[in-house]
């Protein structure tokens, strides 16, 4: 019987597949690996935080352009585009 004919099962299979990182943990299935991502405290808040400002810069523009045309509250006229 040949090493091919038993798919995976092979008795001289290296622990890590090569091209593996060593440093990092490994989870091996089958025949691929998966990297543990480790979590990045400081990407988080900066990502948040620029996540929490565009959200911002769009609530003002919806404030400052559209909610006015809408509703008439800048300008005392009513709500919509009235042709007298």
């Amino acid at each position: 019987m040949s090493n091919f004919s038993r798919r995976g099962k092979s008795a001289s299979r290296p622990s890590q597949p090569v091209g593996a990182p060593a440093s990092a943990s490994v989870l091996v299935r089958g025949d691929t690996y998966h990297v543990a991502m480790k979590p990045r405290r400081r990407l988080l808040v900066i990502l948040s935080a620029i996540l929490l400002v565009w959200i911002g810069v769009l609530l003002a523009m919806y404030f400052m352009v559209i909610y006015p045309q809408r509703h008439g509250a800048a300008t005392g006229q009513p709500a919509g585009n009235v042709v007298r």
